[in-house]
């Protein structure tokens, strides 16, 4: 046993002995340095560190973060009481000090690279999963209001007799802020305050101006006997000027808190000012907000986890003027439930600047115009809803709302009375009455709207909503808002739209548009009355179902009705759909006025009139412009996807009857068009025309990795096909008409479509039968001319007369047996017509020419330049040849050869057959001036009534002098020459 007591006495002196030594090794100073130094960041150091049981110092440390921050700390110290935190629960310091402390950011830099970049196929490691989420979770759904009570009723006590702490930050720009902060003793029962300073100590000028910034803070506490706080109060003044002096920034503020950790209730009290004469040195969005002064007051107590508001109010000025007051007007509970019932709520807004609205706008968008008044009232009503409303009609304008410096609306006035409203259930009912858009003139866009929308599982986004809205439109006025100028050719129409909307309906949204009195600026002459029906729903699988109705005329009597069905599903990418259009009669007429009035008045027109719109004003800050895209930008969108790549789908076509402005009827047109990004094509054409009948196809094909991306092919046939029936007049006043077969082919690539269709090569063959060819018209005028002039030969015995005015009819209605035209667009853009064949009764026409065609749409408008040779057969032979206008020679056919060619000018479409006419009227005027002779001289023995016989004068007496026969002979052919005038205009 003895043995054994030695043993441990032994050990227990071993023991004593290391401990000692461990004590003795651990609170030497090189060995703590080494110790903290193995656990401080890469690149940073310190000097020296001495931790005792009684004090903490440490000098020179040096922290290098990963980041790029760095902190300097010269020297800290403090004495402690380990047995006091340990058995007392208390943190007792003695001289805390912290001297030289300097804290500098990184610089900024445009873009700074990853520290470390994944390896290529790698992803993304996630961060490790803590089995301390679900207690971070529950301390995140703690009430905020935990900690304020928890300030209050702390379970360690605070002994520090001083705290002293002064340094510098130097921030990202190389500014300098020079902080200080100095404390009395903080002892329970005692009232501790805590004064701090920052200010900036810089050469340069920061961003806006500002050169001097300075800000003062003060808080006062007391520590309660058992711990935490019962009375706290901040109070806080920063100012800031410029180079000049001015002031640019002065903010102050003081809070008050009165807390009792153990009742769990407090009470807040919050006082602010803050004036701002130049708020854009601080935030540039908000250089509109001049002058702009703040002042608020809050009160409102706390308890468990309600937080009741007694007084929330602030006052909004601009240079010195009050614009915008909020006022609280009864208790307001926050956490907890309460029954609101009257005004709880009123924001008044006095001549507030539309400007101080720009920093709250998105896309570039900017307003400016008259100030404007308002009083918006939030009230509860007694089932427990909020309603918001406007105690009379809100009134906003003249005002012009602008995006990146262009105006997309110009002095316009908003009128409007809403009202919306919040059930308990959180369903939003909303109601828009009275809405009025107007220009100087009056209203452009009036009407109302109303529903709500409540809470539904249902994903669709129409589930739960039921909105009606009605808005008449004053289409011409709506066009001369800059944002629409040139985009329509309206000249004068109204428009009203309905819309209805109700989630549980069949089809929840359904549209009615009705347009009356449309007038287009390129048809001035013409008005027509639209209408407009459509519905939409989604089905099961997703899928939207869509059906429309499109009429034109009255509505008994529809000249044009037009139905589109199908499905679509928005959802996918590309969009699939499926739809038939069908029609039961169309009128040319009426889409050649829509399409009109919808057509751009392009590029020129819309340029002239944003220069003519008004220029964003010079108080409004600039928004940063779309860059032009030139050079390789231009180049590298040559190839870009077609417009219809984003779709995938079907469309059926049938239509019964297109009545067209001749008065002619096509029927039966049948079409079925596949569209996606790779494939645009219309197969299966297919129509009658008045005992004709067309057919062909067409398609565009998409290949971005092709030598060009789009390639364009169409073919196209018709036969027993009369082209009258695309005359503009019912009187059938085409210059061809009669039965004619006819093949149309193009083909064409490039990069891109437009460039496809200008490169395209085409032919066109047309050959015809048992028609007719005019090559002028003949009014009543100049028919009774001819007929004038052919009574006139007769009697003067002047054969030239009478065979002009026997060749004439010839030519007004050209009857032929075979017709032949062939067309043909080659790589040089021109169309050349190498046959054009006309073999009549007694006409023969063999010509070849070209038209100078910039594109295909332009063909039948393009200048013409044709030479056509004529043969003549039958009595138009005897004609012709007393008119001279017949060479020697007869061909094969047995026609007699002119001699000489027509030159023909104008356009496909409207030929100028003047060379024609000149050439008919030159051989008349040459017979007529040969048929005239050289008047007679009077006999030297002729009494001259005036004179008697010795030649002496007589009295006058006055009496008709008579026409000799010559004179009668040539007022006959001057009145010849007046009726050849009226035949040829």
């Amino acid at each position: 046993m003895k043995t054994l007591i030695r043993i441990f006495l032994a050990l227990f002196v071993f023991l004593v002995i290391a401990v000692g030594l461990g004590y003795f090794v651990v609170t030497r100073p090189a060995v703590q340095k080494k110790l903290v130094e193995s656990q401080l960041p890469a690149g940073s150091s310190i000097k020296f560190v001495q931790v005792t049981p009684g004090s903490l110092e440490l000098t020179d440390l040096n922290l290098r973060l990963e980041d790029g921050t760095t902190a300097k700390l010269d020297r800290l110290y403090s004495q402690f009481s380990l047995v006091a935190a340990l058995f007392n629960d208390t943190i007792e310091l003695r001289g805390l000090q912290i001297d030289g402390l300097v804290v500098k950011l990184p610089e900024a830099v445009a873009a700074t690279a990853p520290s470390e970049s994944p390896t290529a196929g790698s992803a993304p490691s996630a961060p490790a999963a803590s089995s301390e989420t679900p207690e971070s979770a529950t301390a995140s759904a703690q009430s905020p209001l935990d900690a304020l009570y928890d300030l209050g009723d702390l379970s360690l006590l605070f002994d520090i007799d001083s705290v002293q702490l002064n340094g510098a930050l130097i921030d990202a720009s190389r500014n300098r802020y020079v902080f200080d902060l100095k404390s009395d003793s903080l002892a329970p029962g005692r009232q501790t305050t805590v004064e701090s300073t920052l200010k900036l100590e810089s050469q340069q000028v920061l961003q806006g101006g500002l050169k001097d910034f300075a800000s003062h803070a003060r808080l006062i506490f007391t520590q309660k006997q058992s711990g935490g706080f019962e009375q706290v109060r901040v109070e806080s003044q920063t100012s800031g000027s410029d180079v000049n002096g001015g002031d640019l920034l002065s903010v102050s503020q003081t809070l008050e808190l009165s807390i009792n950790g153990f009742e769990k209730s407090a009470s807040i009290a919050l006082n602010f000012s803050a004036d701002l004469p130049q708020p854009e040195v601080f935030a540039p969005e908000l250089i509109g907000l001049q002058g702009l002064s703040l002042r608020g007051e809050l009160q409102a107590t706390a308890a468990g986890n309600a937080l009741s508001l007694q007084t929330a109010d602030l006052n909004a000025a601009s240079k010195g003027s009050t614009v915008a007051l909020v006022k609280l007007k009864q208790s307001l509970n926050l956490g907890g439930e309460q029954q609101f019932t009257g005004e709880l709520m009123q924001v008044d807004l006095i001549h507030l600047p539309l400007t101080w609205l720009n920093p709250w706008l998105s896309n570039g968008l900017q307003v400016s115009g008259e100030p404007f008044s308002a009083q918006i009232v939030l009230s509860g009503q007694s089932h427990g809803a909020l309603e918001v409303k406007t105690l009379s009609p809100l009134q906003i304008g003249p005002f012009s709302l602008y995006q990146n410096q262009g105006a997309l609306l110009d002095e316009v006035s908003l009128r409007m009375n809403p009202i919306v409203r919040v059930d308990a259930d959180q369903t939003l009912h909303f109601d828009l009455d009275e809405f009025q858009l107007l220009d100087r003139y009056g209203a452009v866009i009036s009407g109302t709207a109303s529903g709500y929308k409540s809470p539904s599982a249902n994903a669709s986004p129409l589930a739960g909503l039921q909105t009606k809205a009605q808005f008449d439109i004053g289409l011409s006025e709506l066009l001369q808002q800059p944002a629409l100028v040139g985009m329509a050719s309206v000249l004068a129409g109204q428009a009203r739209v309905n819309i209805e909307v109700d989630g549980e309906a069949e089809y929840p949204a359904q549209l009615q548009a009705q347009i009356i009195g449309l007038r287009a600026r390129d048809l001035p002459g013409s008005r027509q009355d639209y209408r407009l029906a459509a519905q939409l729903k989604q089905n099961g699988s997703g899928s939207y179902v869509i059906g429309s109705n499109f009429q034109a005329g009255s509505e008994r009597e529809p000249s044009t009705s037009l139905q589109l069905a199908g499905q679509a599903q928005l959802e996918k990418q590309p969009m699939t759909f499926k739809l038939d259009l069908t029609g039961a009669r169309i009128l040319q007429a009426d889409i050649d006025l829509l399409l009109a009035a919808l057509q751009s008045r392009g590029t020129a027109t819309n340029s002239s009139n944003m220069s003519e719109s008004p220029a964003l004003p010079p108080s409004t800050s600039p928004v940063a412009t779309t860059p032009t895209r030139t050079g390789s930008n231009r180049e590298s969108t040559m190839s870009q996807s077609p417009a219809w790549a984003d779709l995938d789908g079907e469309v059926g076509i049938k239509l019964d009857a297109i009545t067209l402005q001749s008065g002619h009827t096509i029927t039966g047109v049948n079409a079925s068009a596949k569209i996606s990004e790779a494939l645009l094509a219309v197969r299966d054409l297919e129509a009658n025309l008045q005992g004709g009948s067309l057919d062909g196809s067409a398609q565009v094909a998409f290949d971005p990795n092709a030598e060009h991306a789009y390639r364009v092919s169409s073919a196209l046939s018709f036969q027993n096909f009369d082209p009258a029936i695309f005359s503009k007049k019912s009187s059938g006043s085409f210059p061809v008409q009669g039965l004619f077969d006819g093949h149309f082919n193009l083909t064409g690539a490039g990069e891109s479509l437009e460039q496809a269709f200008e490169d395209s090569e085409a032919d066109l063959l047309v050959s015809g039968r048992e028609g007719v060819l005019t090559a002028f018209e003949l009014d009543e005028r100049s028919q009774l001319g001819l007929i004038g002039a052919s009574i006139l030969g007769q009697s003067l015995n002047r054969p030239g007369i009478t065979a002009m005015a026997e060749a004439v009819p010839y030519f007004k209605n050209m009857k032929f047996s075979n017709f032949t035209l062939k067309l043909s667009r080659e790589q040089d853009k021109k169309v050349r017509i190498p046959e054009l064949r006309f073999v009549g009764d007694n006409l023969l026409i063999d010509g070849a020419g070209v038209i100078a065609a910039s594109s295909l749409s332009e063909v039948l408008s393009q200048p013409l330049d044709l030479t056509l040779g004529l043969g003549a057969k039958g009595r138009l032979v005897d004609y012709l040849e007393t008119l001279q206008l017949l060479g020697p020679n007869t061909n094969a056919d047995g026609f007699r050869t002119w001699n000489q060619d027509i030159k023909i000018g104008g356009s496909l479409g409207d030929p100028n057959t003047s060379a024609l006419k000149d050439l008919l009227n030159n051989a008349a005027r040459s017979a007529l001036s040969k048929s005239e002779k050289t008047p007679t001289t009077t006999p030297s023995n002729t009494l001259i009534p005036g004179q008697n016989t010795e030649g002496q004068e007589l009295d006058a007496v006055p009496q008709e002098k008579k026409k000799t026969k010559d004179e009668k002979r040539r007022d006959d052919i001057e009145m010849g020459l007046d009726l050849l005038n009226s035949v040829f205009g």
